[in-house]
């Protein structure tokens, strides 16, 4: 019995060391979509926003007089 699990250890190890990287990507694919899925449901403010995705914001606007540079004026694509 312990030969058997060590062989099939061996085997997962040998798999994981030839298809390491296309297993990450995978992995990393399901996580942001689940991420994606469970935060569209929160309501989060503009920062928070743009921290988790920056390439959305297609212009920001320098900070003005009027948001005393607390707040930028941002244009974001939206889908139809």
């Amino acid at each position: 019995m312990a030969l058997a699990l060590e062989e099939v250890w061996g085997r997962v190890k040998n798999v994981c060391k030839q298809n390491g990287l296309l297993i990450l990507s995978v992995l990393a694919v399901v996580i942001g979509c689940l991420l994606g899925f469970f935060l569209r449901g929160k309501q989060l403010s503009e920062q928070s926003v743009l921290l988790i995705s920056p390439f959305r914001c297609h212009s920001v606007m320098p900070p003005s007089p009027e948001n005393d540079g607390f707040k930028q004026n941002i244009k974001t694509s939206t889908l139809i």
